[in-house]
């Protein structure tokens, strides 16, 4: 096994490391405006006004669902690249490093879409505010304009 495999095998280890910690932990958002807020895909806790934390589940929708499938696809890609790295090490196929690149590469594809596709959903909103504030003054404005 070269020393390329060695590092790329090592480098997806702690790919898949982060990936699973990042899950499990409710550290995507933060926010301290009112208490302490922390928005994660799995949890989400809160500390009102120096009250004690209160963790849960939330319920994910839209564009949060797509993040979380897209890091759990890449998390089994992950996992998936660094068995074949150790099989390649082993012999048995002169093609399995060929196919640990490509699963790797898928995973690291899927990463980079879910921290795409997570900021989707407060920029879709911000435009939806933003087309609405919009319609509204130029309804104001033809209705000021035009009043007899």
């Amino acid at each position: 096994m070269d020393k390329l495999t060695i590092i790329s095998g090592a480098l997806f280890l702690a790919a898949d490391i982060f990936a699973v910690v990042s899950l499990a932990m409710p550290d995507w958002i933060v926010s301290d405006i009112g208490g302490d807020t922390r928005l994660g895909l799995l949890w989400t806790c809160e500390t009102l006004y120096n009250r004690s934390q209160v963790c849960y589940a939330p319920s994910l929708g839209g564009a949060w669902l797509v993040t979380l499938g897209c890091v759990l696809l890449g998390c089994v890609c992950v996992t998936a690249t660094i068995v074949l790295l150790a099989l390649s090490h082993c012999r048995i196929s002169l093609y399995i490093m060929a196919y640990a690149r490509w699963v790797g590469f898928t995973a690291m594809v899927l990463f980079c879409l879910a921290a795409v596709v997570f900021q989707w959903d407060f920029m879709l909103k911000r435009l939806v505010e933003n087309h609405i504030n919009s319609q509204t003054v130029s309804r104001l404005d033809i209705h000021t304009y035009f009043s007899c």
